[in-house]
């Protein structure tokens, strides 16, 4: 699969490249702390893994997207993706 020529692209820097999530059940916040003591992980590293994880497995499908957006938008897929990180929220 091709992807993105990343020296093409100028991101702003990010003060503290972070992602916050909504709150958790009960539940799944404690099967959290019970992982994260099994592998003597922090749920921070869990969490990192999972969004790492993500960002692998369906990276593909959200490229052909960009590739669709851009076209519709008249940019190229570099300038699309510059575009929508670089956009405020």
């Amino acid at each position: 699969m091709a992807d993105l020529d990343y020296s093409k692209i100028q991101i702003d820097p990010v003060k503290q490249p972070r992602i916050y999530t909504a709150d958790l059940g009960q539940l799944d916040f404690a099967k959290l702390r019970a992982i994260s003591k099994l592998i003597n992980k922090s749920g921070a590293s869990i969490a990192q893994t999972a969004l790492y994880t993500y960002l692998a497995r369906n990276w593909p499908e959200h490229y052909n997207r960009l590739l669709i957006e851009a076209k519709q938008n008249n940019l190229s897929p570099e300038e699309y993706f510059e575009k929508l990180v670089n956009e405020p929220k």
